[in-house]
C-alpha cells in the first residue's frame, strides 16, 4: 500500500511538471494547425468569423482591460475599445476624415461632403489650391 501511495505521488508530481512546461497557446480551426507562434490565440476559418462580444453599453463594463473589444448595441452602435483611458468608437477612416473628405459606394470626394456617383474620385476646388501629381528623379525605379 505505502508502495502504492509513493507511485501515485511521483505520478501527481510528473502531470505537474509537465503541465507547467505547456506554452500558454490556443489554436481554433478546422484542420489541426499549430497557432502562429506570436500569437496567444489563432483562430483560423475559410468561411466563418469571429463574433465579437456584444453590449448594450461599453461603459457599464467595469474596469475594462486597455484594448478590450465590444460591440454596442445601443446608440451609437458600433466597434469599441477601451485605450486605458476611454471608450473609442473604431470609424470608418474616410467619414472621420473631416468635412471635406468622404467616401461612398467607392468614391471618394475631397473638397466636397459627397462624391458625385459618375465618378470615382471627385476633387472639388472650393479653395484655389491646385493637384499636386507626385514626381520621381527616375522613372525606372517605379516600373
Amino acid at each position: 500500500m505505502k508502495k502504492f501511495m509513493i507511485v501515485r505521488l511521483v505520478l501527481v508530481a510528473a502531470i505537474i511538471v509537465i503541465g507547467m512546461q505547456v506554452k500558454a497557446q490556443v489554436a481554433i480551426n478546422a484542420d489541426g494547425s499549430a497557432p502562429d507562434g506570436s500569437a496567444m490565440l489563432d483562430i483560423t476559418s475559410t468561411n466563418k468569423g469571429i463574433l465579437i462580444p456584444r453590449v448594450a453599453d461599453a461603459t457599464a463594463i467595469s474596469s475594462p482591460a486597455t484594448g478590450l473589444l465590444v460591440y454596442q448595441t445601443v446608440e451609437p452602435v458600433g466597434f469599441y475599445y477601451f485605450n486605458g483611458t476611454l471608450w473609442a468608437q473604431i470609424n470608418n477612416v474616410w467619414a472621420s476624415s473631416g468635412s471635406n473628405i468622404s467616401y461612398s459606394s467607392g468614391s471618394v470626394a475631397i473638397g466636397t461632403s459627397g462624391p458625385n456617383g459618375s465618378a470615382i474620385l471627385d476633387l472639388t476646388n472650393a479653395s484655389n489650391k491646385g493637384l499636386l501629381i507626385p514626381t520621381v528623379a527616375d522613372v525606372s525605379s517605379i516600373l
